[in-house]
C-alpha cells in the first residue's frame, strides 16, 4: 500500500511540476490585421499575451473588434515573445462569414501545439465603397448636361 501511495505522489508531483513549468513561459498572439492585433506581427506586444486557464491551455480574448470581410486575418502563437518558437509552422487563418463587430477568442495548447481562433460575430455592418474623382473634369458644371 505504501508503494501504491508513493507512486500516487510521485505521479501527482510530476503532474504539478510540469503544469508549473509550462506557466514559466509566456504565449502571445502575432498578426494581421492591425485591428485585431494593434500592433502587426509583433512578438513583444505583451498586450496580446494569453493567459494561462486551469485546463492548461491559455487563451487571448479580443472584444469589440472590427473586422472587414476579405480581408485576410492571420496570426501564430510566439514563446516568451520571440520568434524563435512560434506555432503554427506556418501562418494561421481565422475567416468570417461578414464584417463586422466581433469578440475573438485565441486558444494555444502547449501539450500537443495545437492554435484555433473563434470569432463571434456581435454585429454585422455594411461598409459602402467611396469613389473619388480627381482632376480638371474639363470645365465641367453641375448645370450642363450636354
Amino acid at each position: 500500500m505504501k508503494r501504491l501511495v508513493y507512486i500516487f505522489l510521485a505521479l501527482a508531483s510530476y503532474a504539478l511540476s510540469a503544469f508549473a513549468n509550462e506557466s514559466e513561459y509566456t504565449y502571445t498572439v502575432a498578426g494581421t490585421p492591425a485591428s485585431l492585433f494593434d500592433s502587426e506581427w509583433d512578438a513583444s506586444f505583451s498586450a496580446n499575451d494569453m493567459v494561462l486557464q486551469e485546463d492548461g491551455t491559455y487563451q487571448l480574448r479580443k472584444t469589440g473588434v472590427n473586422l472587414v470581410f476579405g480581408v485576410p486575418i492571420m496570426y501564430r502563437v510566439v514563446q516568451n515573445h520571440t520568434w524563435n518558437v512560434s506555432y503554427p509552422n506556418s501562418n494561421a487563418e481565422l475567416k468570417i462569414d461578414c464584417s463586422g463587430e466581433y469578440d475573438v477568442t485565441f486558444i494555444f495548447n502547449p501539450s500537443n501545439n495545437a492554435v484555433d481562433a473563434i470569432a463571434d460575430l456581435k454585429e454585422a455592418i455594411t461598409i459602402v465603397p467611396s469613389i473619388a474623382l480627381a482632376g480638371e473634369m474639363n470645365n465641367w458644371s453641375s448645370t450642363d448636361y450636354f
